[in-house]
């Protein structure tokens, strides 16, 4: 390490945290509930070799969601799934890869004296709610545009700014100014919601 990067607040802290102490508190604060391992069928097609400084490769984390009240902690954020994008790619591959249980739950009526068998797909609407832009899964012309419900509702409240509406299948992880960090949200097509860092 050189001799100019030790005299910053924050070198000193990654050294001084070596003990196994606070590796132990680091742990105990993450909660990690499970981890979910997915087999991925790599396409030959899609392989491309990385150009130095021409992509990036982002690691985005997904938590359930939480209970928060004001000046409270109800519970702590619990780890749910991690993926890897290159700014290259469209969102929609990120939804697609999304392991969601409510996916493979049956959303239909399951009574003994049911009137008809449901063949009909449910549709898979969804939304990344980046920065103030919601980025909404219009693949199919059955899906739902569950923003618009919340952008009506903030344009009632003083305190929201404007909030755009943009196709996911059309924008890239390149075209988007992440502010590194911070919090956002994915909603699935029943409700799931997960907090995305």
């Amino acid at each position: 390490m050189p001799n100019k990067a030790a005299r910053f607040h924050c070198v000193q802290r990654v050294f001084g945290r070596r003990s196994a102490k606070d590796q132990r508190n680091i742990d105990v604060k993450l909660r990690y509930n499970r981890h979910k391992y997915m087999e991925r069928k790599q396409d030959l097609e899609m392989v491309k070799d990385l150009v130095p400084f021409q992509e990036m490769v982002l690691v985005l984390r997904f938590y359930e969601p939480f209970k928060y009240k004001a000046g409270r902690r109800l519970g702590h954020p619990k780890f749910n799934q991690e993926y890897y994008v290159l700014s290259s790619q469209y969102l929609t591959e990120l939804k697609d890869a999304i392991f969601c249980h409510c996916d493979s739950g049956p959303y239909y009526e399951i009574s003994e004296n049911r009137m008809a068998e449901t063949t009909e797909q449910l549709p898979k609407s969804g939304f990344f709610f980046i920065h103030d832009t919601f980025y909404n899964d219009f693949r199919d012309d059955a899906n739902h545009d569950y923003s618009a419900e919340i952008r009506k509702w903030a344009d009632r409240q003083s305190l929201i700014g404007e909030l755009k509406s943009k196709r996911m299948e059309e924008t890239r992880f390149g075209d988007i100014k992440f502010r590194i960090g911070y919090p956002q949200v994915s909603n699935e097509a029943v409700g799931t919601n997960y907090v995305v860092r």
